[in-house]
């Protein structure tokens, strides 16, 4: 599906992490959803938190939204419940070896996009013990292009100039839509900014590239 072979790169902080005695786990872990119907009501990512421990231990998940298209919702479905979308935050036990659900649904609300959701699970009275469980619909979980943000771009939104931070590194830049597609590749050799009035107002993911191709920086930057 054209959706689901966004090239986007994704944040460091994506990366699932692994504790050494993290005794937490989430499963599969990342999940990647891909979405061909913005129509659908609900798109899950399925996945499930085990306790390796060989106690009972309460827990709390943490819902960041890393990103999301304006105008979809999600949520997270523990083993109590399904919550709210409002509800960022809930505590759970989980007995010695016990697996139990821990989904996360979008609602695109027919709205074409992409979302990127961590959860992270920790022990309560144990920070060392932790996951984070990455949930990606609609986009590539690419490690090697991944969202680093590592150079500024300013400002964003932006209307018709867009300054970057530093040159040293950056000799082009590529501007994609949501849905994956190239929509404008810029050469920068040297310049601070670059005219982006071509543009149409949307969001965007902007990448950018050293002399030799390699992706130096991908941000998400919202045209006026």
């Amino acid at each position: 599906m054209k959706q689901f072979n966004i090239l986007v790169a994704l944040a460091v902080a994506l990366i699932p992490t692994f504790i050494a005695n993290a005794q937490v786990s989430i499963s599969p872990n990342p999940v990647a959803v891909p979405i061909g119907n913005f129509g659908i009501a609900d798109v899950v990512a399925h996945s499930e938190v085990t306790n390796n421990a060989a106690a009972t231990a309460e827990f709390v998940w943490s819902r960041t939204i890393v990103f999301m298209t304006t105008g979809w919702d999600n949520a997270v479905c523990d083993r109590n419940q399904c919550h709210f979308i409002t509800v960022g935050e809930a505590p759970f036990f989980l007995d010695a070896a016990e697996t139990e659900t821990l989904d996360v649904h979008c609602y695109p609300n027919g709205i074409p996009g992409w979302a990127v959701i961590e959860v992270k699970v920790t022990e309560m009275g144990n920070e060392s013990n932790f996951d984070i469980g990455t949930y990606y619909f609609n986009t590539a979980t690419s490690v090697s292009e991944r969202l680093t943000n590592s150079i500024a771009v300013y400002p964003n939104p932006v209307a018709d100039i867009l300054f970057i931070e530093t040159t040293n590194l950056v000799h082009q830049m590529d501007f994609y839509s949501m849905d994956g597609k190239l929509i404008d590749s810029k050469m920068i050799l040297g310049k601070n900014s670059v005219e982006v009035g071509n543009l149409a107002t949307g969001t965007y993911v902007l990448r950018m590239m050293d002399k030799d191709g390699a992706q130096v920086s991908s941000n998400i930057i919202v045209k006026q």
